[in-house]
C-alpha cells in the first residue's frame, strides 16, 4: 500500500475513535521561547492551538536542561543565589496579571536569560 504524501506544514485530522481515546492532548504545539527578564510577564503567541478556554492551556518545559529532563547531578548555573535551582516557567497569580487569550498566553520564568522548548497543550476531556 502506498503512503499518502502530505505537503510540508499540513496537518492531518483523524476520526479513528480508538486512537483518539489514547491521545492525551486535544491540541498541542511545540515552541522555542526566550525569557529575557526574571519574573516578568512574557507574551507567547500560539501558532496552531486555539483553546476554547484560554486557562485550559498547560505547558511542559522539554529542553534538555529542564527540571523534567536533567538529573540532579547536572544542575544548571545559578543566577544571583547560592543554591542551584532550575528555571521555573509559571503564570502569575497576582490580581493584576494579564489574562491568557485564545491566541496566546502570558508566562514568567524564575531565571533569565533562559531560552527553552515548551510543549503547549490542551488536555483531552
Amino acid at each position: 500500500m502506498a503512503e499518502t504524501p502530505y505537503p510540508s506544514g499540513s496537518s492531518v485530522t483523524t476520526t479513528d475513535v480508538d486512537l483518539l481515546r489514547q491521545l492525551p492532548f486535544k491540541q498541542f504545539e511545540y515552541q522555542t521561547v526566550s525569557f529575557v527578564a526574571e519574573n516578568v510577564d512574557t507574551f507567547v503567541p500560539f501558532v496552531t492551538i486555539r483553546p476554547d478556554v484560554p486557562d485550559d492551556v498547560r505547558w511542559i518545559d522539554i529542553s534538555p536542561n529542564s527540571v523534567y529532563t536533567t538529573s540532579t547531578g547536572d544542575l544548571p548555573p545559578v543566577s544571583g543565589g547560592t543554591t542551584p535551582a532550575w528555571p521555573w516557567i509559571f503564570r502569575s497569580g497576582g490580581p493584576n496579571r494579564p489574562l491568557p487569550t485564545t491566541t496566546g498566553i502570558w508566562l514568567r520564568c524564575s531565571r533569565a536569560p533562559y531560552t527553552t522548548r515548551l510543549l503547549f497543550f490542551v488536555e483531552r476531556s
